[in-house]
């Protein structure tokens, strides 16, 4: 049988060993919310490259600097959309007038 002293102390609660538990708890909340939030930066920043490189295959005038592709696409939006202002009904008439005066 344990006695009445003993018992007092089995079962008593170490107030700064809890304290320490709780601080250290705290502590490896604080470092694992720090490489979510690095891991979502990574994450995030990898996202935006991979849309930067489709948005550039897709139309090669949507990269920073532009090559060959860029003008030629740039080349051929010019003429189709001069072409198309050209043979437009509203304007057609009125241009085909205007380069004959």
């Amino acid at each position: 049988m344990i006695e009445e002293s003993n018992y007092g102390d089995a079962y008593s609660l170490d107030i700064e060993a809890s304290k320490a538990a709780v601080e250290k708890y705290g502590e490896f909340i604080d470092e694992y919310e720090k490489k979510e939030q690095a891991e979502q930066a990574v994450e995030s920043e990898k996202t935006a490259e991979q849309k930067q490189r489709v948005d550039e295959q897709v139309d090669p005038r949507n990269a920073d600097s532009w090559g060959a592709k860029a003008f030629i696409k740039e080349g051929q939006s010019i003429l189709s959309g001069g072409i198309q202002d050209t043979a437009s009904r509203c304007t057609f008439p009125e241009r085909t007038v205007d380069a004959y005066q």
